[in-house]
């Protein structure tokens, strides 16, 4: 699963109509994509050099940044088992996003690729591939789905049509 963030100034809340856009996220890849310390390619997303600035937050450890010594973001994947996403606490965000009346907008992808039990790819007309796409928006005081969809590829050629991905409208804090 891959989430991408984008932090948007607006003139009102759920508003579309942006006067900044800041990428939040930046892709790392490792010293030639590969982590010295272990035998694994290293590829995570961390906060970008403009949300950090946004948000006032310093490097605190490795892959980790903290605001006024307290830890507020970091990145799982880098250190370690875990989801490949940048987290940032809601203490953090919230404040910052209300004071400067701005959203933020999340997108989140998923696939899933359908293989055999040896393997093979599957009988023409079965499933081989379903993507799924979501899109939030959060503007400090609560989270709302804007959009969710999947869709299906068939071995031999053809989709599904776009169905909705069942996912929830909104997201309490």
């Amino acid at each position: 699963m891959s989430l991408s963030l984008r932090w948007m100034t607006s003139s009102a809340p759920w508003s579309l109509t942006t006067t900044t856009l800041i990428i939040t996220t930046t892709r790392y890849g490792g010293v030639n994509d590969w982590d010295q310390s272990a035998s694994k390619h290293l590829y995570t997303f961390l906060p970008s050099t403009a949300f950090c600035s946004a948000l006032s937050l310093e490097r605190a450890g490795e892959f980790q940044w903290a605001r006024a010594g307290t830890l507020a973001a970091e990145s799982f994947a880098a250190r370690g088992a875990g989801p490949d996403t940048v987290h940032v606490t809601a203490e953090t965000l919230s404040p910052a996003l209300t004071a400067n009346r701005q959203c933020l907008l999340w997108t989140v992808l998923a696939a899933k690729e359908t293989t055999t039990s040896d393997y093979q790819w599957p009988a023409d007309g079965e499933p081989v591939f379903r993507t799924y796409s979501a899109s939030y928006l959060f503007d400090g005081t609560s989270i709302r789905r804007l959009d969710a969809n999947a869709r299906t590829m068939h071995a031999g050629g053809g989709s599904s049509h776009e169905t909705v991905w069942n996912l929830p409208s909104d997201i309490p804090l």
